[in-house]
């Protein structure tokens, strides 16, 4: 009910953990706030921006022990 509310009457267009925006730089600066992996979606369930958190970027070797 609330996301019909904000898609069909407010307008908003984006979604980032719960909370609906109308422009894509607010939702992207909350998505930012926030650590580990985050996905800004579009009322259409679309990605429209993945934010990838500090542990994405990891050297491969260090998943398994090798390499310290």
């Amino acid at each position: 009910m609330k996301r019909l509310f904000y898609k069909h009457i407010l307008r908003a267009k984006y979604m980032v953990d719960g909370k609906f925006f109308w422009n894509l730089n607010n939702a992207i600066a909350q998505c930012q706030k926030t650590y580990g992996k985050n996905v800004v979606w579009t009322v259409n369930y679309k990605q429209a921006y993945v934010q990838q958190g500090a542990w994405s970027n990891v050297h491969p070797d260090a998943y398994n022990g090798q390499g310290w």
